[in-house]
């Protein structure tokens, strides 16, 4: 592995361990570290156990070189930490000035030392400004349950093609349960719910919905067998979630259900190289168009326009190549070339089911990736959008695409 540096100096089947011995902790609590072993010492560790503890380690995201071997009934463990208190910047250029995007916060990734995130951001989206905050801790402790939840308010100007639309204050408030590994070290579920609160003021549209209250319950399983490396990932990550809620509106309350997919999956060409694709799939209750789904530039196809396509259901897929050279230690500069597609069907603005589209997009980026900043890459894309209208657009973050 190239960008988290790891040294597995491991037999077929390692001894016996009666005892963990870790160095190059700093602000990292040994007890975060311990929690991922499957069984504490003293015990014995297939290698493929092994193996999955090196896998958690580099997903906790906390660590740039690891370095694991068994020696002297002693599994020795030596880590080097990143810096985890990190600015998000994030800039999506628009069609007009108004549909300019733009995020700044900051994100704690190993909050109290146990590799658990905190953060929050403002955000110009949607013609409107917003604010949220989160806090997770990880999912890859053993036999412990991991808490999720998250908090947001932001004020949006509902915009569809046809120039109708309406301005929208709206609150919500999330929480989910994420399962230790259950049936399989890479098989999870999660357990949770959500609430909103829509505010509408109606603007140009006859058709604006009223103000409403939401509310629901999600399960969702996950496949987690993918290593978040930060320049050469591999495996396969997905997950599949429903969610059954209902929104009032008036005397009648009406469904609220969404069905969603996300899989991540990465091929390693090289030590160096390696073919990176998202897909994302859903389909969602019509009804109400305030809770529809948006896909643009944002999340979805770049240089696609964002705050437009509201989406009932869609299904989009990026797929980057990626190839990586060292400028020094701890740094690293990538290049991309990448392709978006997607598949949608609009929802009108009464929440009807509306046009069919596509959208394609060709691009190119440069990343420059400090891996000692946990979560950190300094990226521009440019891309060429080939439909529904061509257009060029440029994009910047500190962080990948996906």
């Amino acid at each position: 592995m190239w960008g988290v540096k790891v040294v597995l100096a491991l037999s077929a089947a390692p001894g016996p361990v009666q005892e963990l011995c870790v160095s190059g902790l700093g602000y990292t609590r040994e007890s975060t570290v311990r929690a991922l072993l499957p069984r504490q010492p003293p015990s014995q560790y297939s290698a493929r156990e092994l193996k999955e503890f090196e896998r958690r380690l580099t997903n906790l995201g906390v660590f740039d070189a690891i370095e694991l071997r068994v020696q002297d009934q002693c599994l020795l463990l030596n880590l080097r930490e990143k810096w985890t208190l990190i600015p998000t910047v994030a800039f999506v250029s628009g069609s007009t000035w108004k549909d300019t995007a733009a995020l700044l916060g900051i994100v704690e990734y190993n909050f109290l030392g146990r590799a658990n995130t905190l953060g929050m951001n403002v955000f110009r989206e949607q013609r409107g400004w917003g604010f949220s905050a989160n806090f997770a801790e990880h999912p890859y402790k053993a036999g412990r349950w991991a808490i999720g939840v998250e908090l947001a308010a932001a004020t949006t100007e509902q915009v569809f093609l046809d120039g109708s639309g309406w301005s929208t204050t709206g609150f919500s408030a999330g929480a989910l349960l994420t399962s230790p590994p259950w049936q399989s070290d890479h098989l999870s579920y999660s357990l949770g719910g959500f609430y909103a609160r829509e505010l509408v003021r109606s603007a140009a549209s006859s058709s604006a919905p009223p103000s409403n209250h939401a509310g629901g319950t999600r399960l969702a399983f996950t496949w987690d067998a993918y290593t978040w490396d930060d320049l050469v990932p591999a495996g396969l990550f997905a997950t599949l979630r429903a969610e059954v809620g209902m929104f009032a509106a008036g005397a009648v309350p009406q469904p609220r259900h969404n069905l969603l997919l996300e899989s991540v999956g990465s091929l390693r060409l090289s030590n160096r190289t390696a073919l990176v694709a998202r897909v994302m799939a859903g389909a969602f209750t019509r009804g109400n168009a305030n809770y529809s789904q948006i896909i643009g530039s944002i999340v979805g196809v770049r240089g696609l326009i964002d705050g437009y396509y509201h989406t009932w259901s869609h299904a989009f897929t990026n797929v980057e190549l990626r190839h990586s050279v060292r400028l020094a230690p701890r740094w690293a500069i990538q290049g991309v070339l990448f392709s978006d597609a997607a598949v949608f069907e609009q929802i009108t603005p009464a929440g009807r089911r509306g046009d069919s589209s596509a959208a394609l997009s060709l691009g190119v980026g440069m990343r420059l990736v400090p891996t000692w900043l946990a979560n950190v890459v300094v990226r521009v894309d440019a891309a060429r959008l080939i439909e529904p209208e061509p257009r060029w657009f440029l994009q910047a973050g500190l962080n990948q695409y996906f």
